[in-house]
C-alpha cells in the first residue's frame, strides 16, 4: 500500500511504506489473514463477510443494504467491523442504489429500476419495478425526482411522489451518462463514460432540459459527487489519446471547484496504477469529511485524503485478489464495497464516516393535461405508458405501451386509427400473425389467439431473466432481455412453447439488434462489440460467425431484410448480409452516413435513431443507400423505435409520446 501526492503535491513516501509493512505484518502471518478471509494492505486488514456476485451498497443509519447474487441483503452494522445479515429479499439487478423518503430504488440494467419499502428498514420488501427508455445504470435523487441513467440515451427524470405509480419527467440527452448526483438549485452533475467528461445539467424546467456545462477529463468518466464547493470525478480506463501510451492510464480522482459555474476550474487530482485490463469498467466516489473513498475497478480501493484539494494524497489501496471493486459505501468506521464475482467486504477505517448527501433542490413541475408536440405532416395518438414497439397484421396494428398494456387499433382506409382491443398487464414488445398475437409481458411470455383474444398459454420469466424482446420467424418465436443472449421457441402449438435453443454471441443485444423477417428460417444478428452471427430458426442452431468483421457496427444499430437479403447498419456503411453466402459480406454506401434502426417496404427503408430522436428516410436502388431528405422526421422530444410501415406510410412507437403516424 503506497501512500501518493497529487499532481502538485511531493513524492512517494516509500520509505515510510516499507518500514509500516515490515513492522507490522511478516509473510508468513499476511498469508494466515488471507485464508481467513482478510487480505492485508499495510496497517488496514480487508475482511470478507459474504460471497457471490455484488455490486449495488447503500449505508443507512445502522443499516447495510447489499446487492448481491440476486439478493437485497440487509445488514446489521451497529459494530461497523462486523455486520449481521438481518433479511434477503429477490433483487432484479444490481448496479446502484439509493433512498428516498421510506424507499430503497435500485437499479437492475434490464431490468429496469425496482423499488422496495422500508416501511421495516430491516427487512425491505419489493413491492414495484418499473423501465425507464433504456439500460438503468446510475441513479440520484432529489426530493420526489429519480434521475436514472441511461448510457448512451443520457438520463431520464421520474416522478416518484407516489412510489407505487412513477411517471416519467423527461429526457436529457448526454453522450453516455453512467452516474450523477443532483447538487444546488436544479443542478445535477453526471458522468459522461467515453466522452471523458462530467456534463453539468440545469434541470429546473423539465421541459427544457439542456447541459450547460462539460468538465473535461483525463480518464473515462463514471462516479461523481459533489460536496460543498467542489466536484470530485472517479474516473478509469484511458487517457486521452495525446498522453503517451495512453491505454489504461485513466485510472484516477479529479477535483473541480464549481462555486462559478461559469468558470469551472481544477483544483487537483491523485493517478491511480495503469490497468492493463480494461474490464469490468466502472469507477465510484464517495467523500466523507476530508477522505474519499475510491472504487477503482481491478486497481481496487483508494483511500485519498482531500484535506488540501490542491494536492490529494494517496493513503491506502486495497485490492480485491483476483476480482474488481464495483460500488463503495462509507458508515461510521468502516468502508464497505463489494466484488464484481467475488461478495462483500469492509475495511475498518476510523476516520470513515457515513456521507451526507449533498444538499439539492429540484422541484416537481406543475402539469396541466399534457398535449404532445405537433409535428408537420404527422398524427399523433396519445397512449398511457411508454409505448416501445409496434407490429401489424394487415390493417390491424398493436402497440406494446409498457405499463399501459398492449393494445389493438384498426387502420382505417383513410388512415385513421380506431381502438379495438386492450391486453391489461405489462406490455415491453410484441408480435403479430394470422393467428397468434405474443406479448413480452417482463415477467412471462403470453400468447394470445389473435382473432377472439382468448390467452393461450402464460410462461414464467424465471431464471432467463425478463421478457423484454420479441421476434417471430414462422412459428418460431425469439425472445430476449436486452442481454447477452436470446432463445428460440418453437410455438407450433401455442398452448405449450418449447425452448430449442438459447443463443449468446459475447456481447449485449441492448434492443433491436435481429431483423423483422427471416429468410428460409435464416436470419442474423448485431453482436454489440463482436461481429454478426448466422442463426437457422427452424433448426435452432447457430450456422455461421461473420469473425472477419468484428466491431463492424455497434448497439444503436439493427438488421433489415430486403429482397431476400439483409442489411446491417454499420459504421461505415450499410453491410449486405447474403443467406446464399453466409460467411461473406459486402460493404454499401449509405448517403448520408446514419446510426440507427431500419425497417423496410421494399425499397423504402425508414431507420429510426433512439439516440437523437429522429427518422431518416433512404431509398435503396440495390446498390446504395440515398436519404430522402424532405421526408425525415424529427421526434427530438421522444424515444423512438423501430418504424412500422403501412401502405408506404411510416408508424411510430414514440415512448411516452404514444404514436406518430404519417398522413
Amino acid at each position: 500500500c503506497q501512500r501518493r501526492r497529487g499532481r502538485s503535491g511531493g513524492r512517494s513516501d516509500r520509505k515510510s511504506y516499507e518500514k509500516m509493512k515490515n513492522h507490522f505484518w511478516s509473510k508468513a502471518f499476511a498469508g494466515f489473514l488471507l485464508c481467513a478471509g482478510i487480505v492485508v494492505c499495510g496497517a488496514v486488514p480487508m475482511k470478507k463477510f459474504a460471497s457471490g456476485s455484488a455490486g449495488a451498497l447503500l449505508v443507512q443509519e445502522n443499516y447495510l443494504y447489499a446487492a448481491i447474487q440476486g439478493k437485497l441483503h440487509t445488514y446489521d452494522i451497529s459494530v461497523p467491523g462486523n455486520p449481521r445479515l438481518l433479511s434477503s429479499a429477490d433483487a432484479a439487478g444490481n448496479r446502484q442504489m439509493v433512498k428516498a423518503g421510506k424507499y430503497l430504488y435500485l437499479s437492475c440494467r434490464a431490468s429496469g429500476v425496482q423499488v422496495f419499502s422500508l416501511d421495516d428498514p430491516a427487512r425491505p420488501r419489493s413491492v414495484n419495478r418499473f423501465y425507464p427508455a433504456e439500460l438503468a445504470t446510475g441513479l440520484a435523487v432529489s426530493g420526489d425526482v429519480l434521475a436514472v441513467t441511461l448510457r448512451v440515451y443520457g438520463v431520464e427524470f421520474f416522478d416518484i411522489s407516489n412510489p407505487l405509480q412513477i411517471r416519467s419527467l423527461g429526457l436529457l440527452r448526454t453522450k453516455e451518462a453512467q452516474s450523477a448526483e443532483f447538487f444546488g438549485k436544479g443542478r445535477i452533475a453526471i458522468g459522461d463514460w467515453g466522452a471523458r467528461e462530467v456534463a453539468i445539467a440545469d434541470v429546473r424546467d423539465f421541459d427544457k432540459l439542456k447541459v450547460s456545462r462539460r468538465i473535461s477529463l483525463d480518464g473515462y468518466a463514471d462516479g461523481v459527487m459533489v460536496q460543498g464547493k467542489y466536484l470530485f470525478a472517479a474516473t478509469g480506463m484511458h487517457a486521452p489519446v495525446q498522453v503517451p501510451d495512453y491505454q489504461g492510464r485513466g485510472n484516477g480522482l479529479e477535483i473541480f471547484d464549481i462555486s462559478d459555474l461559469k468558470n469551472i476550474v481544477r483544483s487537483g487530482s491523485v493517478k491511480f496504477d495503469r490497468t492493463p485490463k480494461m474490464f469490468p469498467d466502472w469507477w465510484s466516489v464517495k467523500v466523507s469529511g476530508n477522505y474519499a473513498f475510491v472504487g477503482n475497478s481491478v486497481n481496487g480501493v483508494f483511500v485519498v485524503d482531500v484535506t488540501d484539494k490542491k494536492n490529494p494524497v494517496t493513503l491506502h489501496n486495497v485490492k480485491i485478489p483476483g476480482d474488481a471493486v464495483s460500488q463503495v459505501a462509507v458508515g461510521n468506521g468502516a468502508v464497505y464495497f463489494s466484488g464484481h464475482r467475488s461478495g462483500l467486504y469492509l475495511l475498518e477505517y476510523p476516520g470513515a464516516k457515513a456521507v451526507v448527501p449533498e444538499k439539492s433542490e429540484v422541484n416537481l413541475p406543475v402539469r396541466k393535461n399534457s398535449v404532445m408536440p405537433e409535428v408537420p405532416g404527422l398524427k399523433n395518438l396519445p397512449l398511457p405508458g411508454f409505448v416501445w414497439s409496434l407490429d401489424k397484421w394487415n390493417d390491424m396494428l398493436y402497440a406494446a405501451c409498457g405499463s399501459g398494456g398492449a393494445r389493438e387499433f384498426e387502420i382505417t382506409p383513410d388512415g385513421k386509427l380506431i381502438a379495438r382491443r386492450v391486453f391489461p398487464g405489462s406490455a415491453m414488445d410484441c408480435a403479430v400473425s394470422e393467428k397468434l398475437f405474443i406479448i413480452a409481458a417482463d415477467s412471462e411470455l403470453k400468447i394470445f389467439d389473435r382473432k377472439s383474444g382468448k390467452l393461450l398459454s402464460s410462461t414464467p420469466a424465471g431464471s432467463r431473466g425478463p421478457f423484454l424482446q420479441l421476434r417471430l420467424y414462422g412459428d418460431v418465436l425469439c425472445t430476449g432481455g436486452r442481454s447477452g443472449a436470446f432463445t428460440l421457441w418453437k410455438i407450433s402449438t401455442p398452448e405449450k412453447p418449447v425452448v430449442i435453443g438459447k443463443f449468446s454471441g459475447g456481447g449485449i443485444l441492448y434492443h433491436d439488434m435481429l431483423p423483422e423477417r427471416a429468410v428460409k428460417n435464416l436470419f442474423p444478428v448485431n453482436w454489440h462489440s463482436r461481429f454478426p452471427r448466422w442463426y437457422n430458426a427452424g433448426a435452432g442452431k447457430e450456422v455461421a460467425a461473420l469473425s472477419g468483421f468484428s466491431r463492424c457496427s455497434n448497439q444503436t444499430n439493427g438488421i433489415t431484410e430486403i429482397g431476400g437479403k439483409f442489411y446491417l447498419i454499420a459504421r461505415k456503411g450499410v453491410l449486405c448480409l447474403d443467406p446464399v453466402a453466409l460467411k461473406q459480406a459486402k460493404l454499401l454506401p449509405m448517403v448520408p452516413l446514419n446510426s440507427g434502426i431500419p425497417t423496410s417496404d421494399g425499397n423504402l427503408i425508414a431507420l429510426s435513431n433512439r439516440r437523437t430522436g429522429r427518422i431518416y428516410f433512404y431509398n435503396f436502388d440495390g446498390k446504395r443507400f440515398t436519404m430522402l431528405r424532405k421526408r425525415n422526421i424529427n421526434l427530438s422530444f421522444a424515444v423512438p423505435g423501430r418504424v412500422i410501415f403501412h401502405n408506404r406510410k411510416a408508424f411510430i412507437p414514440a415512448g411516452l409520446c404514444g404514436i406518430y403516424y404519417e398522413r
